[in-house]
């Protein structure tokens, strides 16, 4: 019953977003924006968004190879097609998350192994990302003019820097001290994961790399997006702002992002003069294609739910 309301508070909080940004605008001209786009276009963009998972499937794989666990391609991309489907409809976009947690405990050792390969795969990728800020962030702060904005970038940026150097190099003496105290041991074996994860040899560079590159592409596909649309976002204008907008856009605050990124994203893009209503249509073609993109994940899951079906109606 709890996680009904929870799920319907998000679902009306994303709702009462969406409208509290739309409101300002007339349907009719979003909508004329967003008919721009060709079919040509979106097949294009589903493309990259099908590049983006395989990319991710390979880096889950190398993650979990660092920590000592073999797992086949093919297992791991048909779970991150699904929680792709659960991050677009679940009430936060961590759903996929737990979703790929219960649905690869087969393939590892133990639940706290599958739980530690998932969480370094996301934690990796929200490092990446904000180390992507951070080479923007110069770049940001001439583009747009809020103070409190890029001071709490540059908070993040900063302990996300110092919290990734502290576990290089003080990461084993954590773990030991912490899985000594039966209450947080298991933040000591998460600890030393992580560790492991960032120091692999052979994984850590490709790991970074797919990171980097998976959110390089989602810059593309909003500057395409632009594009299709004949709005004047260049690609540096889209790689500097964009990286800001996922970030915000992962708060769990509202349903897979849906109200806090179309807000993030008007109010940003009107600092480098592209109206509201142009920002709007962006990010809700974005969104869609995301949703689209999202349905093999739901058809993977409807399948195997109706396989186990069929193996328990057997036995």
């Amino acid at each position: 019953m709890k996680r009904h309301i929870f799920f319907l508070l998000k679902f009306a909080a994303s709702v009462v977003l969406l409208w509290l940004v739309a409101r300002q605008f007339y349907i009719s001209e979003i909508l004329e924006v967003l008919a721009r786009v060709s079919v040509g276009s979106v097949i294009v963009l589903l493309l990259i968004g099908i590049a983006q998972t395989l990319m991710h499937s390979h880096r889950w794989q190398l993650v979990s190879r660092s920590l000592g666990t073999e797992v086949y391609f093919q297992q791991l991309n048909r779970l991150v097609f699904i929680g792709l489907f659960f991050n677009q409809t679940l009430p936060t976009s961590f759903g996929g998350d737990a979703v790929r947690i219960a649905m690869s405990r087969r393939f590892y050792p133990s639940l706290s192994r599958a739980i530690a390969c998932v969480l370094m795969d996301r934690i990796i990728a929200l490092i990446a990302l904000v180390g992507i800020i951070a080479i923007c962030l110069p770049f940001l702060a001439r583009m747009i003019a809020n103070p409190p904005l890029i001071w709490s970038l540059s908070v993040i940026v900063a302990i996300s820097t110092v919290g990734v150097g502290f576990v290089v190099v003080f990461g084993a003496a954590g773990e030991r001290l912490l899985s000594k105290i039966p209450v947080i041991k298991s933040l000591g074996f998460l600890l030393g994961d992580f560790r492991r994860s960032l120091a692999a040899p052979r994984q850590t560079p490709p790991i970074a790399g797919y990171s980097v590159v998976i959110h390089f592409m989602t810059c593309i596909m909003i500057y395409l997006l632009a594009r299709g649309m004949e709005i004047e976002l260049s690609f540096l204008q889209s790689l500097f702002l964009v990286p800001t907008i996922i970030l915000i856009s992962a708060l769990p605050l509202s349903f897979a992002g849906w109200g806090i990124r179309e807000g993030v994203m008007v109010y940003l893009l009107d600092h480098i003069g592209i109206a509201g209503s142009d920002a709007l249509a962006i990010s809700i073609a974005f969104g869609l294609v995301m949703l689209v993109l999202g349905i093999p994940g739901g058809l993977m899951w409807l399948t195997r739910s109706h396989e186990s079906g069929e193996r328990r109606d057997h036995k």
